[in-house]
């Protein structure tokens, strides 16, 4: 008897459905100034309609067609204004107008990150690293998406490593093994989020720190052939107070320790190049401070950072410090930012200025 209750049900809801796609006013249903539209058994079964009595009313081609081909159109004549279009912009042009992945470009211009390939192809030349940051809720968690950028420009333009990683990892990661011991985390936005007492704004590039008083330890370990092994490990700290050490360790290897002499109320950036590429190491940590973040990238090249953020509606960056976020940024020469944020903000969008907002 179930079975033939939901397939009674089935039939029901098909039926009723089907006749509201009959009956329902081609113009819609005006209701305390709301008018509500239902679509008509043509649309449902994907057949052409043809009504010469509505085609003014109606036109048969959509608007999203109409602003597609103007779209089409202006890249076109972007094209034609640079010259005679080569085999890459011929091919990008038949990607922007077909391809249902296309990227949107401002004015539909093609040469509109130029300049961040030639930085990134610079670099790769003169032996310097550039950086990208991906900020995003979750549907970047886990280093998905990003791991795919980061491979693709990393091919491109060389470079090794996961880039920027926090000091306690809250999610786990598709490309790195990650632990802490003794590490107090405070993360400024999302539904993971806990706030910094005594209101420090001191979250850093990573919208986040983790703070230390005592010993502390924390383990990397590149999952195997999800990454390139890295070249140059960078921890960024701040607040720390005087004799503050940080000691790297990797297996087999002696034990390499830098100390910060003087107490900082700022930041500091301690530094380790290595000899030889690795995929893992652990940093023990002696003293008292905020640990911002600690990267893990090559000597040239591009690194890209998985920076996801549970919950997130992407507002929070101006809660945070501009000298910490700016010193770090700096100091891994970010030259492009990219965001990915919208999703958890559409419940409660009710109107055009919750939008601008």
């Amino acid at each position: 008897m179930r079975i033939f209750h939901s397939i009674l049900f089935f039939f029901s809801v098909v039926l009723m459905l089907g006749t509201m796609c009959l009956v329902w006013p081609r113009n819609g249903l005006c209701i305390m100034g709301h008018t509500y539209r239902f679509p008509s058994i043509a649309k449902v079964l994907n057949l052409k309609e043809e009504n010469p009595s509505e085609t003014e009313s109606e036109p048969q081609t959509d608007d999203v067609d109409v602003i597609e081909r103007i779209e089409e159109m202006t890249t076109e004549m972007q094209l034609k204004q640079n010259g005679p279009m080569d085999e890459f912009e011929q091919k990008f042009l038949d990607f922007a107008n077909n391809n249902a992945a296309r990227i949107y470009l401002p004015a539909n211009n093609i040469h509109y990150l130029d300049n961040f390939f030639a930085q990134a192809d610079s670099a790769r030349i003169k032996g310097e690293n550039i950086h990208v940051a991906h900020y995003g809720d979750s549907q970047i968690e886990a280093d998905r998406i990003t791991s795919f950028i980061r491979k693709s420009l990393q091919k491109e333009f060389g470079g090794a490593g996961p880039g920027l990683l926090p000091a306690v990892q809250a999610i786990g990661s598709y490309t790195v093994s990650q632990s802490s011991q003794n590490l107090e985390r405070y993360l400024i936005d999302g539904t993971l989020a806990t706030m910094a007492r005594d209101g420090n704004k001191r979250y850093g590039a990573l919208a986040q720190f983790a703070t230390l008083n005592g010993n502390a330890s924390m383990s990397f370990r590149i999952k195997k052939d999800k990454i390139k092994e890295f070249q140059k490990v960078r921890l960024f700290v701040g607040k720390t107070d005087k004799g503050f050490t940080a000691s790297l360790t990797r297996p087999g290897k002696k034990a390499i320790t830098q100390k910060i002499e003087n107490s900082t109320a700022g930041a500091s950036t301690l530094t380790w190049n290595l000899p030889a590429t690795s995929k893992s190491f652990t940093l023990q940590l002696s003293g008292k401070g905020e640990v911002y973040g600690v990267s893990l990238d090559s000597h040239s090249g591009v690194a890209v950072s998985n920076i996801p953020m549970r919950g997130s509606r992407g507002t929070f960056f101006t809660k945070m410090d501009p000298t910490l976020f700016s010193y770090m940024h700096h100091e891994l020469n970010t030259k492009l930012i990219l965001m990915e944020f919208g999703g958890n903000i559409m419940p409660i969008i009710k109107d055009t200025t919750d939008i601008d907002y």
